[in-house]
């Protein structure tokens, strides 16, 4: 919930777009692509993504967010 949190305080993001789905076992995969802007600088990005979540008893135990930063560190660097 903290990841999310802080992401939406210092992004506006679009709605995520390309979701795909994958689940095996105690493990769900997220591929997806989205765009948002920078709170900061106002400035857009646009970056594909993965996210992976182990799940036990129903709750999200561990999550991890891959992305490459290089997509969306221009949005934040003040010119």
């Amino acid at each position: 919930m903290d990841f999310f949190k802080e992401l939406n305080q210092k992004s506006e993001l679009e709605p995520f777009e390309e979701m795909k789905f994958i689940a095996q076992n105690d493990r769900v995969v997220l591929e997806g692509m989205n765009r948002g802007s920078a709170r900061s600088t106002g400035k857009p990005y646009e970056h594909n993504w993965i996210m992976v979540f182990d799940i036990k008893g129903g709750r999200i135990v561990k999550h991890r967010h891959y992305y490459d930063t290089a997509d969306i560190e221009p949005a934040f660097l003040k010119s």
